[in-house]
């Protein structure tokens, strides 16, 4: 069974880096039609400056910032990082699975999320799809690949 994953473009404790032109960071640096590399943004649509880029390994951002999570010990905090905006992604690739009852390639869901992003100018210099998630625009387009 071969399936969409989601990968982070790793920060690497707070440091940025453009991973085309520095060191490759793996998984997210495979050119693998199942995996969707993912860089966090800000919760205004704006990249997140503590996120790797690259405009040939990144494939688009999501939101990573301030986002509410559970702690170890039950209590609710705010997170930020890629960690945190590679489970939009996961969600959105698991939703256009079961939508299509799991009758549909791990690259087809890639295209179809990537194919659906929402595409800003100021993230072209960051990703390769110059766009972020929209899962309500991949769930809705989903049947059409």
């Amino acid at each position: 069974l071969q399936c969409t994953i989601p990968t982070s473009a790793p920060s690497g404790v707070g440091k940025r880096s453009n991973i085309d032109e520095e060191i490759p960071f793996y998984p997210a640096s495979f050119n693998e039609s199942n995996i969707i590399t993912v860089a966090s943004m800000r919760s205004d649509g704006k990249f997140d400056c503590t996120s790797n880029y690259g405009t040939t390994s990144v494939d688009l951002v999501a939101p990573g910032t301030d986002v509410v999570s559970v702690t170890p010990s039950g209590r609710f905090s705010y997170f930020s990082g890629t960690s945190y905006a590679v489970p939009f992604v996961g969600g959105t690739a698991a939703k256009i699975y079961n939508l299509n009852e799991n009758n549909i390639s791990s690259s087809d869901v890639k295209k179809i999320v990537i194919d659906n992003v929402k595409v800003s100018k100021e993230l072209g210099v960051y990703v390769k799809s110059s766009g972020m998630l929209n899962e309500k625009a991949a769930v809705e387009n989903c049947f059409e690949y």
